[in-house]
């Protein structure tokens, strides 16, 4: 296990983390860290063939114990591109996005913002600039947008238009 080696940015801020490698038996290694020192691992990753590439990852956010985001890569490329988070600790997933130009930003997301078990906003980056162009409301619940942002007034969240 002393040559298995592979950087992981952990909280997103750019640089590289201490993390701890455990290889598994069927060859998969396991990959962990202590985000905040308390003694309790707030991250996991899995390296399936061990190639250096991490596949996919759970990280506790909060720090709470449990875990919020789940992250994975769907292109083979080592970059985790989608996310799935719970953001009430219910247990229940109440969004999800994908980093579709792998630039650290989800770029389009739903999210059940209710906690009802149902998507019910869609906010999406489409011009990768780290605003929301788009966001899609279901106010109540019956499966149809009932509010929108108008796209003329992207990224400016005071002047937003809603029709």
């Amino acid at each position: 296990m002393s040559e298995y080696e592979t950087n992981v940015d952990v909280d997103g801020d750019g640089q590289w983390d201490d993390v701890s490698y455990s290889e598994n038996a069927d060859g998969s290694v396991t990959i962990t860290a202590d985000q905040n020192n308390d003694g309790v691992v707030d991250f996991v990753a899995h390296d399936y063939n061990a190639d250096g590439v991490v596949d996919d990852a759970i990280y506790d956010d909060d720090y709470d114990g449990d875990a919020d985001t789940f992250w994975k890569d769907t292109t083979g490329d080592g970059y985790l591109d989608r996310a799935a988070g719970d953001t009430n600790d219910d247990d229940v997933v109440d969004w999800n996005g994908v980093d579709a130009n792998q630039d650290g930003h989800i770029d389009h997301a739903t999210v059940d913002t209710n906690y009802d078990g149902k998507a019910d906003t869609y906010v999406a980056d489409d011009n990768y600039n780290g605003n929301a162009e788009y966001a899609a409301v279901d106010t109540d619940g019956d499966g149809y947008t009932d509010r929108t942002t108008d796209p003329t007034q992207a990224g400016n969240q005071a002047q937003v238009n809603w029709s």
